[in-house]
């Protein structure tokens, strides 16, 4: 994770949560598991879930506006992917890309994809960060809404 671009903040934060810079947890087994039910894995997602796999983010408050119910999430791949890639196809075809599964966040799935974008979904997709950078900086602090992808019709 380039903590060059994460606020000050949110590094802080991130370290109370149990992150450090140079984390690496290891993620083989679920890797494995969830390429052997049909996802496809690549290098950005193994390098997110070494570096977050593993932890479970419960925000006291919302850093920058003190709301006191700001999103938890958890970065469990296999927890959040094992039994749900029937639903994948769709996602990968709303956000254009393959997408692999972090973890979960406000009760619906998060996933990476191949651009390094971080979506989550659970019935619609909607993209929530540009990055895992923007994703972190973004939840933590609250900056922008998550876009709801939609479907284009072609004539």
């Amino acid at each position: 994770m380039d903590t060059n671009i994460l606020n000050e903040s949110v590094i802080r934060f991130m370290e109370e949560q149990g992150w450090y810079n140079g984390r690496r947890f290891n993620v083989s087994k679920w890797i494995e598991q969830l390429v052997k039910e049909g996802y496809t894995c690549f290098p950005y997602a193994i390098e997110v879930l070494e570096e977050l796999g593993g932890l479970d983010i419960k925000p006291k408050r919302n850093i920058r506006t003190g709301n006191s119910h700001p999103a938890e999430f958890h970065f469990n791949a296999f927890d959040a992917g094992s039994g749900e890639f029937d639903r994948i196809d769709v996602f990968e075809s709303l956000a254009g890309e393959p997408l692999f599964p972090l973890g979960e966040i406000y009760q619906e799935f998060l996933y990476v994809g191949l651009s390094k974008r971080i979506y989550m979904g659970c019935y619609k997709l909607f993209v929530i960060g540009n990055s895992i950078e923007d994703f972190l900086n973004n939840v933590v602090l609250g900056l922008r809404k998550p876009i709801q992808l939609q479907y284009r019709r072609t004539n």
